[in-house]
């Protein structure tokens, strides 16, 4: 075993080499993770590359120690740093990945990431000045370093400053939390850019202190990379930023490794018992020579090599099986959808039938929010149509029939480019169906191509009436927001209502939705907020457009304050009974609801939504947003389920919570019926297909689906289309959010449906 290790030739050029491997390994895991595991992967791979770098940092002061009886102060105070953010990102993995709750602010891991920087500053600046005596470093790198540090941190700080809320104790303390990595970042980024420039003036076996101050340098860089793409809205995403971080754990730990190598070697080689007298310039030069290009591991000792071997081995096993594990679903996920899509190609007839010797397989596609801002509903309707297929399988097994039923799944992010992109995918390999889009921007975003491509469109959700249009591929399994609208206005209206101001998301679903509450409320003699065109906010995509990251609190300050001016205009004329906010909005309500907790004017009236919040798990899990409406009195309206099969519909519902582990959104099970249509109507054309053009097929089918959806009764009940192809009857539930007592601990909330609509 330590013959396997002695005959390693540990070089600075193997080292590069191993590090530049090992960052496009995880960097890779990172990028080409499915959406919604990024964070997920990302959590994993820093904690393992944090937990590496401190084992090592660690092994550096035992040798120190055990050998030397000497420990370096400025090795302790890194070994200190590297533990500290390690206990900090365990910590926010907690709360992101466990708990899938937002941390206070300041949450414990801050207060132990702030303390690391106290250490960390410390080894930089002892580093750079102890080299900065012996060499001499110029003073034009220094002054260049300092001010580009003072113009980057300026313009952060102004940045964040135009968004942030100062008028409440929790708003500074945001601001100042976030505020506080960059300025710490910006103290530290100068001595180590300064010792990183200088890296062609020093000797060999400063290679350790380049490594070291190189990560220290990118972890910086990273921090201040985050808060200027992200506080300037330049982008919606978190992952970038988390593969630095991993990288920059690399990179420091190479620097530790080259360094147990090193104190290794010296030891083997002298006779010094003082550390001191070891790490002397003239010592070193002695032992390793300026220029001999490699440390060969022969010359450290078989303990050492012990350590060095086994920590290696060890974590490196540990990294592949924690990896594997959480790979492992995608890797399947990705395999399986691959042999799906490869299948779906037949050279022989149109659509997605597949000939084999069971039977004819039919592929039917989905388009689901499996992340962004409608993942709250994606998993729970992805998990739906896998019930239905087994069940619909399960029935034509019983009348003998020998057609077979997939579901091909493709995310769509909540990202309107991104379904049409994922449409023209399952377009490419011949499916004709498709269940979703979940929302009204994505469902026209694909509209068009997929009436010019012979697609068949059948969301479970979308109810923009604009989409509302007789004779083109579109159909919706769920009522239109006209509807909606008239019991949005009426229970505000019953509840004393007379004054709304609206805050709306400025898409499709969201202006419609607003524009029609409006009409009908004022057809009942109540008063819209004459400035209210004003208080639509620009949808976000991607990552951070849901996140309960704290950057994405200080992005809806903004927002929430022109809500406020408008409330405190109209409490002005009106009492605040008399007052609502009508709120059109997914899963962004969250966050948004947790920063209005702290503007008590937004907390003074009534709040009411619409059925993208009804039933969020998220809102009921965070305790501010859940207080947030369980203060203002929020409810919300969502299609109800109370008119279909109950005893089916229970059943689903449960198979439903075991596979996902969360509340289903009703638009599951509507997305549950959406499939059991859409594979009666593709039964009854297989059945009569002949020699048919494409459009002709397409009429055919789409024929099908009318006479399937008027004749079927599922989980939701009737499923009869009207003229424009959407559900011609449906009833709504209110929800409003509840606080449970549980005897002197915090509250726990939950969804409660208060009104039969």
């Amino acid at each position: 075993m330590f013959s396997i290790a002695s005959k390693i030739s540990f070089s600075r050029r193997s080292l590069f080499f191993g590090v530049i491997v090992i960052i496009s390994i995880i960097t890779s895991i990172i990028l080409f993770a499915n959406v919604e595991a990024r964070e997920h992967y990302s959590h994993w791979i820093i904690s393992i590359t944090a937990s590496v770098t401190a084992i090592f940092a660690v092994s550096i002061l035992f040798q120190q120690k055990r050998y030397h009886d000497l420990i370096e102060r400025a090795d302790l105070a890194l070994a200190i740093a590297l533990g500290l953010s390690l206990s900090a990102e365990i910590l926010w993995a907690i709360y992101e990945i466990i708990l899938d709750v937002v941390p206070p602010v300041p949450s414990l891991a801050d207060i132990l990431s702030l303390s690391a920087y106290a250490s960390l500053g410390y080894y930089v600046y002892s580093t750079y000045f102890r080299y900065y005596r012996k060499f001499h470093f110029s003073y034009v790198p220094m002054i260049v370093a300092v001010i580009a540090s003072a113009i980057f941190l300026t313009f952060i700080i102004i940045q964040t400053l135009n968004l942030a809320d100062l008028s409440s104790i929790r708003g500074i303390t945001i601001f100042s939390v976030i505020i506080a990595y960059p300025i710490l970042d910006a103290i530290i980024i100068v001595p180590s850019f300064l010792i990183v420039a200088n890296y062609r003036k020093e000797p060999h076996w400063f290679t350790p202190w380049i490594f070291k101050s190189a990560g220290i340098f990118l972890v910086a860089i990273s921090d201040s990379w985050f808060a200027l793409f992200v506080v300037t809205s330049m982008t919606n995403e978190l992952w970038p930023s988390t593969m630095i971080f991993a990288a920059h754990n690399v990179i420091i730990a190479a620097g530790l490794l080259w360094y147990v190598v090193a104190l290794a070697a010296a030891r083997a080689n002298s006779n010094h018992t003082n550390l001191n007298e070891i790490f002397e310039e003239n010592k070193l030069q002695q032992q390793y020579g300026l220029n001999k290009p490699e440390i060969n591991s022969k010359k450290v000792s078989s303990t050492s090599n012990y350590v060095i071997f086994f920590t290696l081995t060890s974590l490196a096993v540990l990294s592949i099986v924690l990896i594997a594990i959480n790979l492992s679903p995608s890797i399947i996920s990705i395999w399986s959808e691959g042999q799906e899509l490869n299948i779906l190609v037949s050279e022989n007839r149109v659509g997605t039938h597949e000939n084999s010797e069971t039977g004819d397989t039919v592929n039917i596609g989905a388009l689901l929010p499996l992340s962004g801002v409608r993942a709250s509903s994606g998993k729970s309707t992805e998990a739906a149509l896998e019930s239905a297929v087994e069940d619909v399988n399960e029935y034509f097994s019983r009348t003998n029939s020998s057609i077979r039923f997939n579901i091909v799944v493709q995310d769509t992010e909540s990202d309107p480019t991104i379904s049409l992109e994922k449409l023209k995918l399952l377009t490419e390999n011949g499916i004709r169906i498709v269940i979703g889009p979940a929302t009204s921007a994505n469902v026209e975003a694909i509209k068009d191509y997929a009436d010019k491509n012979d697609i068949i469109i059948m969301s479970h959700s979308s109810t923009a009436p604009s989409l509302a249009v007789a004779g083109d591929n579109l159909f919706r399994f769920v009522p239109n927001d006209l509807e909606q609208a008239k019991v949005i206005a009426t229970d505000m209206w019953n509840q004393g209502i007379r004054m709304v101001v609206p805050l709306w998301r400025d898409d499709i679903y969201g202006h419609e939705l607003m524009r029609e509450v409006r009409n009908e409320f004022q057809k009942l003699g109540g008063k819209f907020d004459e400035n209210s065109d004003n208080i639509g906010y620009a949808p976000r995509t991607g990552q951070l457009a849901a996140s309960l990251h704290r950057i994405n609190f200080i992005m809806w300050d903004n927002t929430l304050k022109t809500l406020e001016k408008r409330v405190e205009s109209a409490l002005s004329n009106h009492t605040q009974e008399q007052i609502g906010v009508f709120m059109v909005s997914l899963d962004e309500v969250t966050p948004l609801f947790i920063q209005a907790y702290n503007h008590p004017i937004l907390s003074m009236v009534r709040w009411f939504g619409s059925d993208g919040t009804a039933l969020n798990e998220k809102l009921i899990r965070n305790q501010e947003s859940a207080l947030f409406a369980v203060n203002t009195s929020f409810s919300s309206p969502i299609f109800s389920l109370q008119y279909g099969n109950q005893e089916k519909l229970d059943e689903v519902l449960e198979e439903i919570r075991a596979r996902v582990h969360v509340t289903p959104s009703p638009y599951s099970a509507v997305a549950y019926d959406a499939f059991w249509v859409a594979a009666l109507a593709e039964n009854i054309t297989m059945l009569n297909e002949g020699n048919h053009t494409s459009r002709e097929m397409v009429d055919s089918l789409k024929e099908a689906i009318i006479d399937s959806a008027n004749s079927y009764f599922g989980l939701t009940g009737n499923t009869s289309l009207n003229a424009v192809g959407d559900r011609a009857n449906g009833q709504y539930d209110h929800w409003k959010v509840v606080a449970k007592d549980v005897g002197g601990i915090a509250p726990t909330f939950s969804w409660n449906r208060t009104t039969h609509k």
